[in-house]
C-alpha cells in the first residue's frame, strides 16, 4: 500500500503551490490532486490540474481524484496526470446512459425501441456482441438488469480508452491519439474552448479538429 499525499487549495495558485512545495518535500510514493470535479467551470478546472502536475514530480504518479469524464481524462493525460477515478460509468449507466466514442447513447429514447444494432459496434464487450440497443432499452425502462448490463459496458468501455491512452504514450503517438478522439467526439469542430486552451499548454497542435472561428 501507497500512501499518496492530496494536493489542495481549492481553486487559488498560490495556495496550490504551498501544498504543492510542502508534499512534495516529504518524497511520497505518489500524489493526489483534489479539490476538483466539483462544479467548477472546466477552464478553471484544467488551469489547476495544469499547474499542479507541472509542479510535481514526473517520476511519481499523479492522480486527479473525482474525474470520470472521458473528455476530462484525456484532457487531464495530455497535461500529465496518470491516474483518475470515478463512479461516472456506472451512476450513468444507472439513468440508462451509455459511453460510446462519439459521447454518449441515451437508451431511455424512445428511437432506441426499435434499433437492432449494438450500442457500439467498434466495442468487443460482452453486452455489444449479446445485446441489442432495443433490447436495453426495453430493459433500462423497467428493469434493473439494464442498468447492470450498461454499467458493463461502460466500465469496458472506460478500460479500453486507458488502454488505447496508455498504449499512445508508450508508443509515441499520443498527439495523434488526442486528434483522433476530438474529431469523433466533436465531428463539427465545435471542441470546446477551455480543451483549446489546455492542449495549447500541453503542447498538442488541434486546429485541424476545429471549426474555423466566423470572422
Amino acid at each position: 500500500m501507497n500512501l499518496f499525499g492530496i494536493v489542495q487549495g481549492g481553486l487559488d495558485p498560490v495556495l496550490r503551490d504551498i501544498c504543492v512545495r510542502g508534499l512534495v518535500e516529504r518524497n511520497l510514493p505518489g500524489y493526489a490532486i483534489g479539490g476538483l470535479a466539483g462544479g467548477e467551470d472546466k477552464d478553471s478546472f484544467w488551469r489547476v490540474v495544469a499547474q499542479c502536475t507541472a509542479a510535481l514530480p514526473e517520476d511519481k504518479p499523479r492522480y486527479v481524484m473525482g474525474v470520470g469524464y472521458p473528455l476530462d481524462i484525456v484532457v487531464c493525460s495530455a497535461l500529465g496526470a496518470d491516474m483518475y477515478d470515478c463512479v461516472y460509468p456506472t451512476r450513468t449507466a444507472r439513468f440508462g446512459t451509455a459511453l460510446v466514442p462519439e459521447g454518449v447513447l441515451k437508451l431511455k429514447h424512445n428511437a432506441m425501441a426499435s434499433d437492432e444494432r449494438p450500442i457500439d459496434s467498434t466495442c468487443s464487450c460482452m453486452v455489444c456482441k449479446n445485446y441489442t440497443r432495443a433490447y436495453i432499452h426495453s430493459l433500462v425502462t423497467r428493469d434493473a438488469m439494464g442498468s447492470q448490463l450498461l454499467s458493463y459496458h461502460n466500465l469496458s468501455y472506460m478500460m479500453r480508452l486507458s488502454k488505447d491512452l496508455h498504449m499512445s504514450i508508450v508508443e509515441g503517438r499520443f498527439p495523434e491519439y488526442v486528434r483522433g478522439f476530438l474529431r469523433t467526439q466533436f465531428p463539427k469542430g465545435d471542441v470546446p474552448q477551455w480543451v483549446c486552451n489546455a492542449m495549447e499548454v500541453a503542447g498538442i497542435d488541434i486546429s485541424s479538429c476545429c471549426a474555423p472561428v466566423p470572422v
